[in-house]
């Protein structure tokens, strides 16, 4: 057989060297690759942080006293003051036992 027999059209001894747009569209994309990877990282490390300060500050809110009290009686205690007990409000208006403002809501109607 002849050389072109076993040539095919192909170069055996040389290398063809890449063309110039073939290697800047690897860099670009190589180069996108990574700032999308960055920008994932970014926002998982934001969205960590975030939920971490919302978890304390869940925490701090469940932890805190309360202005009523922790204790069961002072809870009953408040209730009984503010169902029972005479108070001035605010523009003039006062608060009344509640059994008291029942009754008069009873005789003067709605």
């Amino acid at each position: 057989m002849s050389d072109a027999a076993h040539d095919h059209g192909h170069d055996h001894h040389g290398s063809v060297a890449a063309e110039p747009d073939n290697v800047k569209a690897g860099l670009i994309f190589g180069w996108g690759m990574g700032m999308l990877m960055a920008v994932v990282a970014s926002i998982v490390l934001i969205s960590a942080y975030f939920f971490q300060a919302l978890d304390a500050a869940e925490a701090e809110k469940v932890g805190s006293r309360s202005q009523i009290g922790t204790d069961l009686d002072d809870l009953r205690a408040y209730e009984s003051d503010t169902l029972n007990g005479y108070k001035k409000l605010e523009g003039g208006k006062f608060q009344i036992p509640v059994d008291q403002a029942m009754q008069a809501v009873s005789k003067e109607g709605l």
